[in-house]
């Protein structure tokens, strides 16, 4: 688990999927879907989810990239996609998480 892990962590801003990697470390996706959630605690896309959001938290408080630029950055290719889960992993905006964090 811990090499799966450490692939997301290097892997965030691709396209990844459970399908695409449970091969490479010689599993099936659903079998692979079951026991990360049962290791790690949360299911493999929340995982990734939340991987991606703490990037773009650091991203938005020490660049000043735009939103959409960060969302890129981090493997959202939907602008509005990340929108919607920053919000909903933050309870802020992108904006305003940026507003509070950059503020002496």
């Amino acid at each position: 688990m811990d090499d799966i892990i450490h692939y997301i962590k290097h892997n965030y801003m691709d396209n990844i999927k459970l399908e695409t990697i449970a091969p490479l470390f010689g599993y099936n996706s659903s079998y692979l879907g079951k026991i990360f959630n049962k290791k790690v605690g949360m299911g493999f896309n929340m995982f990734v989810d939340l991987v991606r959001i703490n990037e773009s938290k650091k991203l938005l408080a020490q660049t000043d990239l735009k939103v959409y630029e960060i969302s890129e950055k981090v493997g959202y290719r939907n602008v509005d996609y990340f929108h919607t889960k920053f919000k909903k992993y933050v309870s802020q905006s992108p904006a305003e998480y940026r507003k509070v964090t950059k503020e002496p």
